[in-house]
């Protein structure tokens, strides 16, 4: 995954950088969730293996899209358009295959079944556009569980999530969205 990594991040050029960004995940996770995942090894790490442990999924993943639309509006009424722009993540997720209650980390309450608790490292690169921007790195890691919806007791493929977002361009802020991941289809507000 180092190859895929370091074409996100510009840090990530070893697979021991890899091995690291996945202990620094499976630390949040620790703190945050008081899921303890620690017997993953440096290799599955690398390889973005999964692995199931009770109610809970491990794996990394990669998956690049281009995004039909783009707007981005900065506090000084400045906007944006970006059109079929590549969008290109990496990271690692937890998913749960049964409702699973999580208790004794900073976030405590049930994590429904097909919930995600993810950290996604992206570039959005607008080159494509006409103007030469600087790709464009967030760095999101949900703040909550990342619920799935239910409708007549179905799930819907849709899910909702507060994450903590970290922008090359905005610095530090929140991210509120809804998606449908199966079809990659999703709405992402940033507030910095």
């Amino acid at each position: 995954m180092a190859k895929s990594w370091s074409s996100i991040d510009p840090d990530v050029k070893t697979d021991a950088d890899v091995i690291q960004k996945g202990r620094k995940f499976l630390a949040y996770v620790k703190q945050r969730y008081n899921v303890d995942m620690s017997d993953i090894t440096d290799t599955q790490l690398q390889m973005g293996s999964t692995m199931v442990a009770e109610n809970l999924t491990f794996t990394g993943y990669v998956y690049r899209s281009n995004l039909r639309v783009v707007t981005e509006t900065t506090p000084a009424h400045r906007t944006t358009y970006y059109r079929n722009t590549l969008f290109d993540c990496i990271g690692y997720a937890f998913m749960a295959t049964e409702d699973t209650y999580l208790d004794g980390g900073e976030w405590t309450g049930m994590m429904k079944k097909d919930s995600v608790i993810y950290e996604d490292n992206c570039v959005i690169d607008s080159k494509e556009c006409d103007f030469d921007d600087d790709p464009h790195i967030l760095r999101m890691r949900t703040l909550d569980v990342h619920p799935p919806k239910f409708s007549k007791g179905e799930f819907t493929k849709v899910r909702t999530l507060e994450a903590e977002v970290e922008s090359s361009k905005y610095g530090l802020g929140l991210l509120y969205a809804v998606d449908i991941h199966d079809v990659f289809v999703a709405t992402l507000i940033c507030v910095f």
